[in-house]
């Protein structure tokens, strides 16, 4: 993941929440621009989900199963299982308790797509959803 667009945002929420919002897969569409979410299979433990969702962007749609991991209390990771587009998809939410009210989420996204005529405007389309996806988390700890 060295060559990922790395960003950061601060959120006014305590980290617990927010991890706690990160891993609830079945609310994702309420908030993450994520459609048709569904939790595939999921570990005893919690620690490893696998889910499918669609994606939409610039006049393509994509079904995708990846497999997120909670690796400890504040990272979250994953990787891809299944896509038709992607032949790459990983990623990681790290999260710092910045006190006991906020924190500090990074985001990193890596894809990868079969057609390498995509792939030269990939790095683009990284910086774009993962700016997205922190706004809208930040928007939806603002509206809990």
């Amino acid at each position: 993941m060295s060559s990922a667009p790395a960003l950061e945002i601060v959120i006014q929420s305590p980290l617990p929440d927010v991890i706690e919002v990160l891993l609830d897969f079945n609310g994702y569409p309420a908030w993450s621009g994520l459609d048709n979410m569904t939790v595939v299979s999921r570990s005893a433990d919690l620690a490893q989900t696998v889910i499918r969702f669609e994606i939409s962007a610039a006049g393509l749609t994509d079904a995708v199963q990846i497999m997120v991991t909670k690796s400890d209390d504040s990272t979250l990771e994953w990787e891809l299982v299944e896509s038709d587009l992607l032949t790459e998809l990983t990623g990681v939410f790290r999260l710092i308790a910045l006190d006991s009210s906020s924190c500090a989420v990074a985001y990193e996204l890596e894809l990868r797509f079969k057609n390498p005529l995509f792939n030269a405007m990939k790095k683009s389309a990284e910086v774009q959803m993962a700016q997205k996806i922190l706004n809208r988390l930040s928007e939806r700890m603002v509206q809990i």
